[in-house]
């Protein structure tokens, strides 16, 4: 399917900026970049500069992401518009069952985590166990051994179901992000993301667009680097809006730790506090006393001191 592209191709015409990403695409591909990046203010024609990518420069099946499906539903929607298809109409769309030569599917649909299982909750439960019988800081520890913690679970489970239900949520989520970090990514998806990946695989997936790309920071970019690897490494083209660029630029900040919130967190660890309760909001601004409310005078007091003052 990857050499059947015939006359595929864009009906339009390119934007002066449009033509400039594109000649700078090329020149990377046939440098060997495997790896792309368009960052472009919103409006700036970077659904179409995408599918361009893929009807007159690579020419391979193509798996596009979108965060949502309303985004998912618009790829297909500019293909139909905008570009000639020759006759391949059928073999583009959203349906993750039946992959084509351009599939648009969400994040999601390939990167859904399992509620539970056996094994996940094996783990957890597992994890739960270490937990319990690791000291804290201050040396005390809730089971001595594996027997003493499972009856300390079971009891929570029997006396405060809900507060055992989140808890157990918690170290399974833990678990996911666990063998994501270490390489087992795909172990955790879901049987429908596990499938869907598959078919994908079935089609020979030679590019995959990533949509406003910023998005993949946590759960969706751990499982995406391992789906890449699965689909036989294909070229990435990720999108990404201007103002999301500077969003995530500042969040990249933002979240580096100043030395007061470094020397807060050693004082924390040194001291063993486990409770920290501020009043008011800024320190030094609204953590004081108020001062006095000022007196307003009436007529005859202004007029009794003016007396005396002459």
């Amino acid at each position: 399917m990857a050499d059947e592209f015939g006359e595929i191709k864009f009906s339009g015409t390119l934007r002066p900026s449009q033509v400039a990403s594109s000649s700078v695409i090329k020149k990377d591909l046939e440098g060997g970049s495997r790896e792309l990046l368009i960052v472009a203010p919103p409006g700036s024609g970077k659904t179409v500069l995408g599918l361009y990518v893929w009807s007159d420069i690579v020419r391979k099946p193509t798996l596009v992401l979108s965060p949502n499906s309303a985004i998912q539903a618009q790829w297909i929607e500019r293909a139909k518009e905008l570009f000639h298809l020759d006759g391949r109409e059928s073999d583009i769309g959203t349906d993750p069952k039946s992959p084509g030569i351009l599939t648009s599917l969400t994040y999601q649909s390939v990167t859904l985590p399992k509620r539970g299982g056996e094994n996940l909750d094996e783990s957890a439960l597992q994890m739960w166990i270490s937990k319990l019988m690791t000291p804290s800081d201050s040396g005390t520890i809730e089971a001595d051994d594996i027997e003493s913690a499972m009856a300390w679970i079971d009891d929570l489970e029997q006396k405060n179901p809900e507060h055992y239900a989140e808890t157990m949520g918690q170290y399974r989520k833990k678990v996911r992000d666990s063998l994501a970090d270490h390489g087992n990514a795909l172990w955790v998806l879901h049987e429908s993301a596990r499938e869907n990946l598959m078919n994908l695989a079935d089609v020979g997936v030679g590019l995959i667009i990533l949509d406003e790309c910023h998005h993949l920071m946590d759960h969706w970019g751990k499982v995406l680097i391992e789906a890449r690897e699965f689909l036989g490494n294909p070229i990435i083209l990720g999108l990404l809006a201007l103002v999301a660029m500077v969003l995530v630029l500042g969040w990249l900040v933002m979240r580096q730790k100043d030395e007061e919130e470094i020397d807060a967190e050693e004082m924390l660890e040194t001291y063993d506090v486990q409770e920290v309760e501020a009043e008011g909001g800024l320190p030094g601004m609204d953590q004081h006393n108020p001062p006095p409310q000022p007196k307003y005078l009436t007529v005859d007091e202004r007029m009794k001191r003016k007396c005396r003052s002459n």
